[in-house]
């Protein structure tokens, strides 16, 4: 139905808030940029407590795999330091 309107199918996006933001990222990953046209996780579950902050981030580095990534945070953000240190 949506091939027939022009658009392409061959690729998917995800989104998610939370859990599922995090489920996004991972998702996303494992199909690669050649199946995955974007992903938005929206306040992804990305650590369990702030004391694995360092630890988490540099594992959940690779989710993004092949695909582009660029964090962003709001103002309101109390720990946006967490992002830039990736």
């Amino acid at each position: 139905m949506l091939s027939s309107q022009g658009l392409d199918t061959s690729r998917v996006a995800f989104l998610g808030w939370s859990m599922g933001g995090y489920g996004a990222l991972l998702l996303g990953s494992r199909l690669g940029p050649t199946r995955t046209a974007a992903i938005c996780a929206v306040s992804p579950a990305l650590w369990l407590s702030p004391g694995r902050l360092r630890r988490s981030v540099r594992r959940r580095r690779r989710l993004g795999g092949e695909l582009g990534v660029r964090p962003a945070c709001a103002g309101g953000d109390p720990d946006p330091g967490g992002l830039r240190q990736q």
